[in-house]
């Protein structure tokens, strides 16, 4: 049977036991909810002193951003400024290569027309005159006397010594006897003889004294595959196409470019 007494202290020690439990209890309670606190407090802490740097380097970035902006802005002004400087020493330069451009087609065509008129010219100055090669060369020759001895006695055509009103030999790069060049006093008696060339074949050939500039256009025509035949009429070149179309020619003339609708 429990005494009295020990009833007593089983008592006590429960009580004791119980207070030390309850005070380990209330002990962690209070250090949890301190510990709390204090990271509450840490938190709060390191969340303001976060917020406090990132706002101090923001606004470092943000001055040093709107300083790079305004230089940058004193930088985008100066470009645009020589832009538009550039611009119009480009406008300027663009109108003085129109006008050149305008003045070089207007120089070309004048320069064209120039040539024309000075081969036109030319030939003109030559209408009258018949070109001999083959005609065989002889020592003190007397040209003249001779070309009318040929004609009066080989063709129909009477021409008088007074007729000529030069003949004379001209250099050659090709072999053989040099040409010569017959100045008639007329277009009717020029043509009258040139049109025995054949008569005279056998003796030497002749044919129209023709400029080198239309020498040139009647070759070029002769090698155009668009070109039927060449020839030269009074002072002016022709040609008649693949189609039987005839054309005049200048010297100055794209063959190409003017027989363009031919067919090849």
């Amino acid at each position: 049977m429990v005494t009295k007494s020990a009833l007593e202290e089983i008592v006590k020690k429960t009580v004791k036991d119980t207070i030390l439990v309850l005070k380990g209890e209330i002990k962690a309670e209070i250090m949890s909810e301190i510990s709390e606190e204090i990271k509450a407090e840490m938190k709060e802490n390191l969340v303001q002193e976060v917020k406090e740097e990132f706002l101090e380097n923001l606004d470092s970035t943000k001055k040093g951003m709107l300083d790079k902006s305004a230089l940058n802005s004193e930088k985008i002004d100066g470009i645009n400024l020589d832009i538009n400087s550039v611009r119009e020493t480009m406008s300027s330069q663009a109108a003085e290569l129109r006008q050149m451009k305008k003045d070089l087609t207007l120089c070309y065509s004048e320069a064209r027309k120039a040539l024309n008129l000075a081969n036109h010219n030319h030939q003109y100055s030559q209408k009258n005159n018949i070109k001999i090669v083959g005609w065989k060369e002889a020592r003190d020759e007397r040209l003249r006397p001779e070309f009318c001895k040929i004609l009066n006695e080989k063709t129909d055509v009477n021409v008088d010594p007074s007729d000529i009103l030069a003949i004379h030999r001209v250099p050659s790069k090709v072999p053989g006897p040099k040409p010569v060049i017959v100045k008639i006093i007329n277009s009717e008696i020029k043509t009258a003889v040139i049109r025995k060339r054949k008569t005279l074949k056998s003796v030497f050939s002749m044919h129209d004294h023709i400029t080198p500039m239309n020498a040139k256009l009647i070759g070029d025509l002769h090698e155009n595959p668009r070109v039927h035949s060449a020839w030269y009429f009074n002072c002016k070149v022709y040609a008649l196409d693949t189609n039987g179309d005839r054309h005049t020619f200048e010297c100055t003339d794209n063959i190409d470019l003017k027989l363009r609708s031919v067919r090849v």
